[in-house]
């Protein structure tokens, strides 16, 4: 996580050892910096938001399908006029009609949030999907007609080419949502490195360390180590967007 140098991390099975405030502060610490902050929801695997810029007000919203977790949202006051609204989540595993009511609870939600709050928030889901059914205008696309998330591909893919995010990267369950408005301002994602080439992803990147050669992670992506992401209990690579938001 911290070798990806990201503004905003949406974090899923959010457990650091005892999960004390210190312990998520400690973690916080580690991948972000002592500058960043952090929200953590409820249940035995929550889900979380760490961010280089304060959190203002976080929450959740109930999962109707799900017990030992919610789908957790925290309101960032980035740079610029508007804040970002940023929905951590972490979908059922089955039945696939689960995931896309969950989505539809979240997007049901920001299009309430959006009208009552009017030019306030970007808006932004990601996290574990457990498959790509709720990646549709049914599940994440559309409330009741009205656009919401863009789920329209291409979607990131790994420096091997391959889309999938399961620690075999034979499935795709992992994804990073903008909302229409602010998916106007995507960027490619480039990592650079002194006296080396950019390293450039047009739509994303799913991050494997096992893609890379130790002397690339050391140029581009320290303190990542090769053997990261087939640790024990590794099950989900990382997918990073960039975006370049108007100030």
């Amino acid at each position: 996580m911290a070798g990806c140098v990201g503004d905003i991390y949406l974090v899923q099975e959010f457990n650091y050892e005892n999960n004390s405030a210190s312990d998520f502060r400690e973690m916080t610490n580690d991948v972000c910096g002592a500058e960043c902050d952090y929200s953590v929801g409820n249940g035995q695997i929550p889900n979380g938001v760490i961010s280089r810029w304060p959190i203002v007000e976080y929450g959740y919203w109930d999962d109707p399908n799900i017990s030992n977790r919610d789908l957790d949202w925290a309101r960032i006051d980035i740079p610029g006029p508007k804040d970002l609204f940023a929905i951590s989540v972490h979908l059922h595993t089955s039945p696939s009609s689960d995931q896309v009511t969950a989505a539809q609870v979240v997007v049901k939600k920001v299009a309430e949030h959006r009208a009552a709050n009017p030019g306030c928030c970007w808006y932004v889901v990601g996290g574990d999907f457990n498959g790509t059914s709720a990646v549709s205008d049914n599940g994440f696309g559309k409330w009741q007609g009205e656009k919401v998330f863009d789920v329209s591909a291409p979607h990131p893919v790994g420096y091997d080419g391959r889309y999938g995010t399961n620690a075999s990267r034979s499935k795709q369950y992992d994804f990073v949502l903008l909302d229409t408005y602010l998916k106007e301002y995507q960027v490619p994602v480039v990592f650079g490195a002194s006296g080396l080439p950019d390293l450039i992803f047009e739509n994303g990147l799913v991050f494997d360390s096992r893609d890379f050669t130790q002397s690339q992670l050391d140029n581009y992506f320290s303190p990542a180590l090769v053997g990261d992401s087939g640790a024990s209990n590794m099950q989900h690579m990382g997918v990073v967007k960039d975006v370049s938001i108007p100030q």
